[in-house]
């Protein structure tokens, strides 16, 4: 497809304006699937010259949404979102609905990575509501990728995977490959979250061959990426640093720098598991640095807890309790959302809290994890899924352990 657009465009030179607007949007979309972030940059300059000289703003709206969108892929969201408002106010004045539908539902997943979760659900209100009035199956499914995330980020995950699901039917129906791939690796994700770690390898394997085949190298990294988690908390962690290494490796070259804290991330998952606790600091430590540099709170404090459970390991008390007691702090200050494992951040705490003798933040932070738990689990209408989160996910087993035990001493 690249190909024949760039042979389009070399014989479009000086020739019809909206032709070769066309192909410069087709290839733009190319570009994203296959990670050229500099040949993508190039052309999006383009694009947005072709707005302005023509003073068309059906035009500036596309050529603003897709630089909100590389903003949003380079991990600069708070300029994405500057450049996402552009494109709204631009579409709106020419009543381009399709248009509006894409920039919102974009602007959904770049306000809840930066935690503003009530922005967010009112955007994706808005989003959804252009989606269904336009009927048009196509622009559903895209706008399901996006809001979709919300529900996640919120702890959502029953009402995630129902939405993901939606998506993955659609675009399987109507042959869009990327967006079935997509879907694929967002529902494969939330399955991991619930603790149905097989499901979610299954998902992803079937987006990791369909991305392979079609070449769509970004989506291809992610479905690794989530692999390489799945892998791990399926206890082969060493299965899962081959794939978290060529995510980590592919993520880079395309610029993806959430995508990179959050390999950062996994992998101080897969070296703490394999015992190798000095590596696991680093990569913590690295994973730390980029997703506080990009404004992602909850991925930043699961980092910090991986930080105070390797020094715990290492039998270095004093830095771990330093690290721990500032995780306890910024847990009641800020709270959990957007945490993956957020009863691991609770879990890390109690541990912490037993080991450096101090009984009563232990008891605090056994019940916060408890209470925290119970509200997740109650967003889980379905009694079976319901009991395999409390009970498969390790760290929730172990809170709700931890909390019996502590009931069962009590007068």
């Amino acid at each position: 497809a690249r190909k024949y657009y760039e042979e389009a465009l070399d014989s479009n030179r000086g020739g019809d304006i909206d032709n070769r607007w066309q192909a410069l949007l087709g290839r733009d979309r190319v570009l994203v699937y296959v990670g050229d972030m500099q040949a993508r940059t190039a052309v999006e300059e383009e694009i947005m010259a072709m707005a302005k000289e023509t003073e068309n703003q059906a035009y500036l709206a596309e050529a603003q949404y897709r630089r909100g969108y590389t903003a949003f892929d380079m991990g600069d969201f708070r300029k994405a979102l500057d450049y996402l408002d552009a494109a709204l106010d631009a579409s709106e004045n020419v009543g381009k609905r399709k248009t509006a539908a894409a920039v919102l539902s974009l602007k959904v997943l770049t306000q809840t990575r930066l935690g503003e979760t009530e922005e967010a659900f009112n955007t994706a209100e808005e989003a959804m509501g252009i989606a269904e009035e336009l009927g048009d199956e196509y622009v559903l499914a895209k706008t399901l990728n996006n809001t979709s995330f919300l529900y996640s980020y919120t702890g959502d995950r029953e009402r995630a995977i129902t939405a993901f699901g939606r998506q993955a039917e659609i675009c399987h129906r109507l042959n869009i490959q990327i967006g079935e791939a997509k879907a694929l690796v967002n529902l494969g994700y939330e399955n991991i979250l619930l603790g149905l770690y097989e499901e979610g390898r299954a998902a992803l394997e079937r987006a990791l061959a369909i991305t392979e085949l079609i070449g769509a190298r970004p989506t291809s990294a992610y479905s690794r990426l989530n692999l390489g988690l799945a892998l791990t908390r399926l206890g082969d962690a060493d299965s899962a640093l081959e794939y978290l290494m060529k995510a980590s490796s592919s993520l880079e070259d395309f610029g993806d720098t959430f995508g990179q804290g959050a390999a950062e991330l996994y992998l101080g998952y897969a070296f703490e598991a394999l015992g190798e606790i000095d590596t696991a600091k680093t990569r913590y430590t690295e994973a730390s640095g980029v997703l506080s540099e990009i404004g992602v709170p909850g991925m930043t404090l699961e980092a910090r807890a991986g930080i105070g459970r390797c020094h715990l390991s290492m039998g270095d008390l004093e830095a771990s309790e330093k690290e721990i007691i500032g995780l306890w702090d910024q847990l009641k200050d800020q709270g959990h959302q957007g945490a993956e494992f957020p009863i691991l951040a609770y879990l890390t705490c109690a541990n912490g809290f037993k080991r450096f003798g101090i009984e009563d933040l232990y008891n605090e932070a056994i019940n916060s994890g408890k209470e925290v738990l119970d509200q997740l689990a109650n967003k889980i209408s379905e009694d079976v899924l319901r009991q395999n989160y409390l009970q498969t996910v390790p760290e929730n087993a172990a809170v709700l352990a931890a909390h019996d035990d502590a009931s069962s001493l009590r007068p």
